[in-house]
């Protein structure tokens, strides 16, 4: 399931910077 990796991603990378707002 490689198209799922750059899903992954994209999520983490939001949730990450979510992170960074608090």
């Amino acid at each position: 399931h490689d198209e799922l990796k750059p899903l992954t991603k994209s999520f983490t990378d939001s949730l990450s910077e979510l992170g960074n707002l608090k």
